[in-house]
């Protein structure tokens, strides 16, 4: 069972979770896929397949903006998530 100090803090848990989530679909492409063109490509679809089934949680992912002092790593996933592919 986690606690949480405040809303934010679950949010973030959450927004954290789902970023892991894509890195190692992606990651496990980039294991399994050796054309370059084929990687983009499924690894697009695996971005766009999160995104419909996970709607709500894109805007938290990708438009929130995170205090980057108290959320330093997550204020920077959505650019390691960028460098994957």
């Amino acid at each position: 069972m986690y606690i949480f100090k405040n809303k934010d803090d679950l949010l973030a848990a959450i927004v954290t979770e789902n970023f892991d989530t894509l890195k190692n679909r992606i990651s496990k492409l980039i294991g399994e896929i050796n054309d370059p063109k084929k990687l983009v490509l499924k690894s697009y679809m695996h971005f766009y397949d999160f995104g419909i089934k996970n709607q709500e949680h894109y805007p938290l992912m990708f438009r929130k903006q995170w205090n980057k002092e108290q959320y330093p790593t997550l204020h920077i996933q959505p650019l390691k998530y960028c460098t994957l592919v």
